[in-house]
Protein backbone atom coordinates (compact mmCIF):
# COMPACT_ATOMS: atom_id res chain seq x y z
CA UNK A 1 0.00 0.00 0.00
CA UNK A 2 1.06 3.52 -0.61
CA UNK A 3 1.60 5.98 2.23
CA UNK A 4 -1.65 7.75 1.32
CA UNK A 5 -3.58 4.45 1.52
CA UNK A 6 -1.98 3.59 4.87
CA UNK A 7 -2.61 7.02 6.40
CA UNK A 8 -6.19 6.39 7.68
CA UNK A 9 -5.07 3.14 9.33
CA UNK A 10 -1.98 4.69 10.86
CA UNK A 11 -4.04 7.59 12.21
CA UNK A 12 -6.59 5.19 13.67
CA UNK A 13 -3.81 3.13 15.31
CA UNK A 14 -2.26 6.26 16.84
CA UNK A 15 -5.65 7.35 18.21
CA UNK A 16 -6.21 3.90 19.72
CA UNK A 17 -2.74 3.92 21.23
CA UNK A 18 -3.29 7.35 22.79
CA UNK A 19 -6.66 6.25 24.17
CA UNK A 20 -5.09 3.07 25.61
CA UNK A 21 -2.29 5.02 27.31
CA UNK A 22 -4.79 7.44 28.86
CA UNK A 23 -7.04 4.64 30.15
CA UNK A 24 -4.06 2.63 31.44
CA UNK A 25 -2.70 5.64 33.31
CA UNK A 26 -6.10 6.23 34.91
CA UNK A 27 -6.39 2.54 35.85
CA UNK A 28 -2.88 2.46 37.36
CA UNK A 29 -3.64 5.58 39.40
CA UNK A 30 -6.87 4.07 40.75
CA UNK A 31 -5.16 0.75 41.47
CA UNK A 32 -2.34 2.41 43.40
CA UNK A 33 -4.86 4.41 45.42
CA UNK A 34 -6.81 1.23 46.27
CA UNK A 35 -3.65 -0.67 47.22
CA UNK A 36 -2.53 2.21 49.41
CA UNK A 37 -5.60 1.70 51.62
CA UNK A 38 -5.19 -2.06 51.75
CA UNK A 39 -4.02 -3.26 55.16
CA UNK A 40 -0.77 -5.19 55.19
CA UNK A 41 -0.44 -8.44 57.11
CA UNK A 42 1.99 -8.54 60.01
CA UNK A 43 5.24 -10.42 59.41
CA UNK A 44 5.46 -14.10 60.22
CA UNK A 45 8.09 -15.52 62.59
CA UNK A 46 10.15 -16.68 59.61
CA UNK A 47 10.03 -13.26 57.92
CA UNK A 48 11.16 -11.55 61.14
CA UNK A 49 14.02 -14.06 61.35
CA UNK A 50 14.90 -13.51 57.69
CA UNK A 51 14.93 -9.72 58.12
CA UNK A 52 17.33 -10.04 61.05
CA UNK A 53 19.60 -12.60 59.39
CA UNK A 54 19.81 -11.17 55.86
CA UNK A 55 22.39 -8.46 56.68
CA UNK A 56 24.54 -10.95 58.64
CA UNK A 57 24.51 -13.51 55.82
CA UNK A 58 25.36 -10.84 53.24
CA UNK A 59 28.18 -9.58 55.43
CA UNK A 60 29.63 -13.09 55.75
CA UNK A 61 29.22 -13.76 52.01
CA UNK A 62 29.83 -10.54 50.03
CA UNK A 63 28.64 -10.57 46.43
CA UNK A 64 26.31 -13.52 46.97
CA UNK A 65 23.05 -13.65 44.98
CA UNK A 66 19.79 -12.90 46.76
CA UNK A 67 18.37 -16.34 45.92
CA UNK A 68 21.34 -18.00 47.61
CA UNK A 69 20.97 -15.69 50.63
CA UNK A 70 17.34 -16.74 51.03
CA UNK A 71 18.28 -20.42 50.61
CA UNK A 72 20.86 -20.10 53.39
CA UNK A 73 18.39 -18.29 55.62
CA UNK A 74 15.82 -21.01 54.99
CA UNK A 75 18.32 -23.69 56.01
CA UNK A 76 19.25 -21.68 59.11
CA UNK A 77 15.57 -21.40 60.07
CA UNK A 78 15.08 -25.13 59.59
CA UNK A 79 18.09 -25.86 61.83
CA UNK A 80 16.87 -23.62 64.68
CA UNK A 81 15.68 -25.34 67.82
CA UNK A 82 12.13 -24.94 69.09
CA UNK A 83 13.36 -22.62 71.86
CA UNK A 84 15.19 -20.39 69.38
CA UNK A 85 12.14 -20.22 67.10
CA UNK A 86 9.93 -19.34 70.08
CA UNK A 87 11.56 -15.90 70.32
CA UNK A 88 10.64 -15.09 66.73
CA UNK A 89 7.17 -16.58 67.12
CA UNK A 90 6.60 -14.33 70.14
CA UNK A 91 7.67 -11.30 68.09
CA UNK A 92 5.29 -12.36 65.30
CA UNK A 93 2.44 -12.83 67.79
CA UNK A 94 3.10 -9.38 69.28
CA UNK A 95 3.12 -7.84 65.80
CA UNK A 96 -0.17 -9.55 64.98
CA UNK A 97 -1.79 -8.29 68.19
CA UNK A 98 -0.51 -4.77 67.51
CA UNK A 99 -1.95 -4.92 63.99
CA UNK A 100 -5.33 -6.07 65.32
CA UNK A 101 -5.36 -3.17 67.79
CA UNK A 102 -4.56 -0.72 65.00
CA UNK A 103 -7.31 -2.15 62.80
CA UNK A 104 -9.81 -2.02 65.65
CA UNK A 105 -8.90 1.62 66.22
CA UNK A 106 -9.27 2.53 62.55
CA UNK A 107 -12.62 0.70 62.32
CA UNK A 108 -13.91 2.56 65.39
CA UNK A 109 -12.87 5.87 63.83
CA UNK A 110 -14.79 5.02 60.67
CA UNK A 111 -11.74 5.14 58.42
CA UNK A 112 -12.52 1.68 57.04
CA UNK A 113 -16.17 2.43 56.27
CA UNK A 114 -15.66 1.80 52.54
CA UNK A 115 -15.41 -1.95 53.02
CA UNK A 116 -18.86 -3.49 52.90
CA UNK A 117 -20.02 -6.78 54.30
CA UNK A 118 -20.19 -9.79 52.00
CA UNK A 119 -23.83 -10.31 52.95
CA UNK A 120 -24.91 -6.76 52.14
CA UNK A 121 -27.30 -6.36 49.23
CA UNK A 122 -26.47 -3.39 46.99
CA UNK A 123 -28.88 -0.47 47.13
CA UNK A 124 -31.82 -0.75 44.78
CA UNK A 125 -31.58 -4.55 44.71
CA UNK A 126 -32.86 -4.97 48.27
CA UNK A 127 -36.45 -4.18 47.28
CA UNK A 128 -36.27 -6.56 44.32
CA UNK A 129 -34.86 -9.37 46.46
CA UNK A 130 -37.71 -9.13 48.97
CA UNK A 131 -40.32 -9.62 46.26
CA UNK A 132 -38.69 -12.72 44.73
CA UNK A 133 -38.64 -16.26 46.02
CA UNK A 134 -35.29 -17.31 47.47
CA UNK A 135 -34.14 -19.14 44.33
CA UNK A 136 -34.80 -16.13 42.09
CA UNK A 137 -33.18 -13.72 44.54
CA UNK A 138 -29.99 -15.76 44.39
CA UNK A 139 -30.27 -17.01 47.97
CA UNK A 140 -29.72 -20.65 48.80
CA UNK A 141 -31.77 -21.72 51.78
CA UNK A 142 -30.46 -24.44 54.10
CA UNK A 143 -33.29 -26.70 52.94
CA UNK A 144 -32.36 -26.20 49.29
CA UNK A 145 -28.71 -26.89 50.03
CA UNK A 146 -29.66 -30.09 51.89
CA UNK A 147 -31.86 -31.19 48.96
CA UNK A 148 -28.93 -30.63 46.57
CA UNK A 149 -26.64 -32.69 48.82
CA UNK A 150 -29.21 -35.50 48.98
CA UNK A 151 -29.56 -35.46 45.18
CA UNK A 152 -25.79 -35.67 44.76
CA UNK A 153 -25.56 -38.49 47.32
CA UNK A 154 -28.33 -40.50 45.63
CA UNK A 155 -26.68 -40.04 42.23
CA UNK A 156 -23.36 -41.15 43.70
CA UNK A 157 -24.98 -44.21 45.34
CA UNK A 158 -26.68 -45.17 42.07
CA UNK A 159 -23.36 -44.92 40.22
CA UNK A 160 -21.64 -47.03 42.90
CA UNK A 161 -24.36 -49.68 42.71
CA UNK A 162 -24.15 -49.82 38.91
CA UNK A 163 -20.38 -50.20 39.11
CA UNK A 164 -20.70 -52.98 41.72
CA UNK A 165 -23.20 -54.84 39.53
CA UNK A 166 -20.87 -54.56 36.54
CA UNK A 167 -17.96 -55.93 38.57
CA UNK A 168 -20.07 -58.83 39.89
CA UNK A 169 -21.28 -59.66 36.38
CA UNK A 170 -17.73 -59.63 35.06
CA UNK A 171 -16.56 -61.83 37.95
CA UNK A 172 -19.32 -64.35 37.31
CA UNK A 173 -18.45 -64.42 33.60
CA UNK A 174 -14.79 -64.99 34.47
CA UNK A 175 -15.75 -67.86 36.79
CA UNK A 176 -17.70 -69.46 33.97
CA UNK A 177 -14.69 -69.14 31.66
CA UNK A 178 -12.41 -70.64 34.31
CA UNK A 179 -14.72 -73.67 34.69
CA UNK A 180 -14.68 -74.22 30.91
CA UNK A 181 -10.87 -74.16 30.95
CA UNK A 182 -10.67 -76.73 33.77
CA UNK A 183 -12.74 -79.29 31.83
Amino acid sequence: LSDDAKKPWVDRAEESKAKYKKEKEQFDTEKKAAEGNKPKKPKSAYMIFADEMRPKVKEENPGIQQTVVMTLIGKMWKDLSVEQKADFEKKAKDAKEQKMKEEAGSNADGEDAGNSSKNEIPEGEADDAEDKPDEEAGVTTPEAAQDEDEDENSESKAADEAESEAVEKKDSENEGNNEDMEE
